[in-house]
């Protein structure tokens, strides 16, 4: 939470490092299973479409791809609709437009584990290696609804459309992990790690309801079928030098992999007349393709990135044993990233200058037969259109270099550390919209000052003081003004090639008190100051909204934070009570943004988009080493925030608190068995996100529901076979 120069700048609240375990003190060989039954979704209904022989690892074997024959973007535009070459093309793609009903099983996963120490000669291997496996599924019903505001603010909010989304997903995840350590000798380490991830998600959404606004007088029923497939590879080779001269050496290199498709995302509309349930739904058919009129949709993503640094520190001889050294430490890095993304899209649609009475008789043909070879054809039959742009498709990279420099000096009781980092980043994107190409380019050197000060008053209490400066970097998809729509909020998504990067100067004070070890209770005050944060904002574009990204002028964020960590041992008499600990976060922050002269029709000044006033996070914790038992419970809760920030027509809308509670328990019944039992999301709390209707910054009973929903608890149960282990050779 508190920066310093040898950590990546881009960061705001704080920076997050995951290690993973690279060394075993014993070899094993560990199998765990695992079960889960979700409320409302175990043995219930669900419903998708069909799907690859290959769904079940995790990615699609090209069944939904578009076929290698398929036409070019230009080929296929440039072509009369009536054309042979656009039928065939149809014809080449599945019939895939019925979501099938099937029961959802239980959750299920697997997974091994194996550590392994060896020895070439002198020297010492250390391998570990895990893979794990895992299928789950959810399904939900998802209140949503839209309003329109009359520009006379005495009128009464208007309903625009009421929905019920029936939501099926089902998710797939493959991770495995790779580790591997070479200790030349005590000073010399060399450390090989992998970690690999491939996810598969399969999502239905079927929506019910009405729209005042296009069609009053009929019952809607709007289908996606989607599936989206990602894998993630991250590699790094670690060198650790140690000298007897008290330097120390820390070479890095890596390289990572994202790739990411989503093929076949179909979206489609059909209607039918209120009360007449005698009648078929008739598909709503587009005069010109668009994405979610009878659309389809194929993108796809590849990013690569390579990175390599050297961390160097020296620590200087101190005559006095009892004091801390001083340390100098000075490094950089380099990092690259570079991505591809391209997507097309399609809509079926019926020709004017064909028979509308077969067009219309075709429009009313159940799911599974509409869009069948034998009603596309270049003479009264649906005919495909593409509609893709070049602003669909968009290369973007991203070259940072870093260097730092930082120092550690004890004086006495007293301890200081700062130092410089300074960044240089060149971020690039490229696309085109239908008149012009559109560049980014915005090379930036960053200027990181961190100064960082602890002052121990007591044996066990330390009063720390610090100041960095951070940046935060636009991503590239808030850059690219790629546009997507967004089933799920009926919405588009475009980036913004206009975004800057925010600079944040970010001030601490901390009061903590150690009373034993491993417990901490501790008071910290902050406040950050923000140069162009940057924010969701919805945008006008005619009657439906829009979600994109926008640089506030300025922000400031202060606040409180309590932490707590103590365990009863001592402190109670009963033996019992003496087994628990108590973990507590707790922080209440006040923000507020100036937009400058962005602002539309809404107040200059208010909380920062994203930011809660409150967070609060609880654990209980219950540990018998004697009987092998452990237990505990995790309570959190944060304040409302604003999830994206309003215009003109649509008003700010808020995510809403929601309480969470989660139970886990362990026992260990021998050197060979673990068993875990947990109960997730306990209270099944609502999620709920209400728009400021009055317009009054604050969310009361005048305000409406956007959207809401349950996702029902979860229960777990695991055990885990320890196979082999025996002690460290």
């Amino acid at each position: 939470k508190t920066g310093t120069p040898d950590l990546p700048g881009d960061f705001a609240g704080g920076v997050i490092k995951v290690y993973t375990v690279n060394s075993v003190d014993k070899n094993f060989t560990d199998v765990n299973l695992s079960v889960g039954y979700r409320v409302n979704t175990t043995f219930n209904d669900y419903y998708q479409s069909e799907g690859s022989k290959t769904d079940f690892l995790g990615f699609d074997n090209s069944f939904r791809a578009l076929p290698s024959s398929f036409p070019g973007r230009n080929t296929l535009q440039g072509s009369a609709r009536n054309s042979l070459m656009r039928t065939d093309a149809a014809h080449s793609l599945t019939n895939n437009f019925n979501p099938q009903r099937g029961s959802a099983t239980p959750d299920y996963g697997m997974g091994i584990s194996l550590g392994r120490t060896m020895m070439i000669g002198e020297k010492v291997i250390t391998s570990i290696n895990t893979i794990n496996y895992s299928r789950s599924y959810q399904s939900y019903s998802r209140e949503f609804n839209r309003y329109f505001e009359w520009v006379d603010k005495d009128q009464p909010i208007l309903t625009r459309f009421n929905y019920n989304d029936a939501t099926y997903q089902q998710d797939t995840r493959i991770s495995a992990m790779s580790n591997w350590t070479l200790e030349l000798n005590k000073r010399h380490k060399i450390k090989f790690s992998n970690l690999f991830n491939q996810i598969g998600e399969n999502e239905t959404i079927i929506r019910e309801g009405h729209d005042y606004l296009q069609r009053p007088n009929d019952d809607l029923k709007n289908y996606m079928l989607g599936y989206r497939s990602r894998s993630i590879y991250t590699g790094q080779i670690e060198i650790e030098n140690s000298f007897p001269d008290r330097l120390k050496l820390n070479w890095l290199i890596g390289g990572s992999y994202l790739g990411e498709s989503e093929p076949d995302l179909r979206r489609f509309r059909t209607y039918r007349r209120i009360g007449d349930t005698e009648s078929n739904y008739t598909m709503q058919l587009p005069p010109s393709s668009n994405l979610f009129e009878t659309g389809r949709y194929f993108g796809s993503l590849g990013e690569y990135s390579a990175n390599q640094g050297l961390n160097a520190t020296y620590t200087f001889t101190n005559e006095d044993k009892d004091k801390e050294p001083v340390q100098l430490k000075a490094g950089y890095s380099v990092d690259y990233r570079s991505r591809d993304f391209n997507s097309r899209y399609f809509s079926y649609l019926y020709p004017g200058f064909f028979d509308p009475a077969v067009g219309q008789q075709m429009s009313q043909l159940p799911l599974d037969q509409i869009f069948s070879n034998d009603n596309i054809s270049n003479q009264n039959g649906f005919v495909i259109e593409e509609g893709t742009r070049p602003i669909d498709s968009y290369t973007a990279s991203n070259l940072l270099t870093a260097g730092y420099i930082y120092g550690i000096v004890p004086v006495g009781k007293l301890n200081v550390s700062g130092g410089l980092r300074v960044e240089h980043n060149i971020q690039r994107m490229d696309s085109q919209d239908d008149l012009k190409k559109i560049k980014v380019n915005n090379p930036l050197t960053s200027y990181l000052p961190f100064l960082n000060a602890s002052y121990q008053m007591a044996e066990k209490f330390v009063i720390r003081a610090g100041y960095g400066s951070t940046v935060n970097r636009p991503e590239f998809r808030e850059l690219a003004p790629f546009l997507f729509y967004d089933y799920k909020m009926e919405a588009g998504r475009v980036g913004n090639p206009d975004l800057k990067t925010a600079i944040i100067d970010n001030y601490d004070l901390r009061f903590e008190w150690y009373p034993r070890i491993g417990e901490t209770i501790s008071l910290g005050f902050f406040y950050k100051d923000f140069t162009n944060p940057i924010e969701s904002r919805t945008i006008i574009t005619s009657e439906q909204p829009q979600f994109t990204f926008i640089n506030a002028a300025k922000a400031t964020n202060y606040g409180a934070e309590l932490e707590l960590r103590k365990s009863l041992t001592d402190v109670v008499a009963s033996k019992f009570l003496q087994n628990f600990s108590i973990n507590l976060n707790g922080s209440y922050i006040f923000s507020e943004v100036d937009l400058g002269d962005i602002t539309l029709a809404q107040d200059r000044i208010r909380p920062l988009q994203g930011q809660s006033p409150f967070i609060v996070n609880a654990g209980l914790y219950y540990q018998d080493e004697e009987k092998n038992f452990s237990a505990r419970i995790n309570y959190n809760i944060f304040g409302k925030r604003i999830y994206s920030v309003g215009d003109v027509l649509f008003p700010t809308i808020y995510e809403m608190p929601r309480h969470s509670l989660d139970l886990t328990v362990s026992k260990k019944f021998s050197e060979l068995l673990t068993v875990k039992a947990g109960i997730t999301d306990i209270l099944n709390y609502a999620f709920r996100y209400k728009q400021d209707s009055d317009r009054n910054n604050a969310i009361d009973g005048n305000d409406d529901i956007v959207f809401a929903f349950k996702r029902g608890s979860l229960v777990t149960l695991s055990a885990t076979f320890s196979l082999h282990k025996d002690k460290k050779k």
